[in-house]
């Protein structure tokens, strides 16, 4: 154990032999059922504390709100199954995600792991187990290193996927560390060291948590700069883009939970965040297995350029467009407080026209610069066709048609040779030799 640890020299796509491998399944299988077991032990305690905090919240909107009655009643009953509909569902989808993987690949060893870091990683970040482990020093234990295990599986996942060794080689030290971690956690449950709840868990907590998971994503992307090849690069830019995702998600919780503690009553807005704020993280959390299990098994069933270029694109566009808005308003309310007590409706009617105005053309800025930016090549293409295509509707001379066309193909493809043919039979036929080769035929 320790020499794999230290030195793993297993590659994911051998097959372990006899023994090795037979061990390997029953141990995935055995955390995969424990960890299911374990959510399933602690749902009747969960539905009692989710029954409490509905009440405690109902007190607070009757003090606070002026709220109908009837609205608080009625979600004094729906919130705790609702609440708990989605601890299960995201349990249930990181179990279902780990047994899939497990039938299709359970040769692989990588895989093997993977499933089992599914389950325990959902047990940790459902707070469904939280509650159970309450103040009894044996659930207190149990509960500790279920999680210990779920969080250890998940930095060893991003240390070794997808090519099965530590990259860098020192991150090894890492895990080891991780190990040493979880034994003083069991050792002292409420020390600094303690990441029981990620949801209350303390400021100090949160940045050496925030810590380990940036190790883990270094090293995602010291491999793909420095280590992948082709297919591992589009493999590691999946885990890299969606782990960043969740863990800015999750580095957002903490500090806007310590910020609401100051702002005008607290309480009120306290108690909203505490049934807000861990359902829409564990909402983002669940598309975490559906995008790992698609790398492990190389399935190419969308472009995660696409998506990570979307992305960046609308972030910055909706940020960019709350921020002009926002200005907006504020300077019109500078200007206007002189002689009128808030804006008319006329104004924020055309303040908000003026925002939607913007849209297309910011959209469109944007798009370019990132573009320009990040996606260099793509652009750089983009722009060729259509240059060709306008001097192809307005060009006559066939010489120099074809010479452009040649360059295009040159500058899009950048082959190692390229040869252009005119057959008398009005066929265009365009070989191109390179590394991977094409070939293009069109009818004139």
């Amino acid at each position: 154990m320790w020499n794999w640890i230290l030195r793993p020299l297993l590659k994911p796509r051998q097959s372990l032999p006899g023994n090795q491998l037979l061990i390997a399944r029953t141990t995935s299988g055995l955390v995969i059922v424990g960890s299911l077991v374990l959510f399933l032990v602690a749902l009747p305690a969960r539905m009692a504390w989710l029954n409490r905090l509905a009440l405690q919240t109902a007190s607070v909107f009757q003090h606070t709100t002026s709220l109908d009655p009837s609205l608080i009643q009625a979600f004094t009953r729906f919130f705790p199954p609702f609440a708990l509909v989605i601890e299960i569902g995201v349990m249930l989808l990181y179990c279902l995600t780990a047994a899939f993987i497990f039938a299709r690949r359970s040769e692989d060893w990588l895989v093997l792991m993977s499933a089992a870091g599914f389950t325990a990683f959902a047990l940790h970040i459902t707070p469904t187990l939280n509650t159970w482990m309450g103040n009894d020093p044996t659930h207190i234990w149990i509960g500790i290193l279920a999680k210990g295990i779920g969080l250890g599986l998940a930095f060893l996942f991003l240390y070794l996927f997808p090519g099965g060794y530590y990259s860098p080689a020192w991150m090894r030290l890492f895990f080891l560390g991780w190990i040493v971690w979880v034994v003083l956690w069991l050792l002292y449950p409420d020390s600094l060291l303690s990441f029981r709840d990620p949801y209350t868990i303390s400021v100090e907590g949160f940045i050496l948590l925030m810590a380990w998971w940036g190790i883990g994503i270094f090293s995602q992307i010291y491999r793909f700069a420095y280590v992948s090849g082709p297919l591992e690069r589009q493999q590691t830019k999946t885990i890299t883009f969606e782990a960043t995702i969740v863990v800015i998600a999750y580095s957002l919780y903490v500090p806007l939970r310590e910020a609401i503690k100051v702002m005008p009553q607290p309480e009120l807005a306290q108690i909203i965040f505490q049934i807000a704020a861990p359902y829409l993280f564990l909402v983002l959390v669940g598309v975490i297995p559906i995008m790992i299990t698609f790398s492990i098994l190389r399935y190419r069933l969308w472009d995660i350029d696409l998506l990570i270029r979307r992305t960046l694109i609308y972030s910055i566009l909706s940020v960019t467009l709350l921020a002009i808005y926002l200005a907006l308003v504020v300077s019109l309310q500078a200007l206007v407080s002189g002689w009128m007590e808030g804006l008319p409706n006329y104004a924020l009617a055309g303040t908000t026209l003026a925002v939607v105005v913007l849209i297309n053309p910011l959209r469109r800025r944007i798009q370019d610069s990132i573009d320009r930016r990040f996606y260099r090549h793509k652009y750089n293409a983009e722009k060729a066709l259509e240059w060709f295509a306008t001097l192809a509707r307005n060009e006559a001379d066939m010489n120099k048609l074809t010479s452009s066309l040649v360059a295009v193909v040159q500058d899009v493809l950048q082959p190692e040779q390229v040869s252009l043919w005119l057959p008398a039979t009005n066929m265009v036929r365009i070989r191109v030799r390179s590394d991977e080769s094409a070939s293009l035929q069109s009818d004139r």
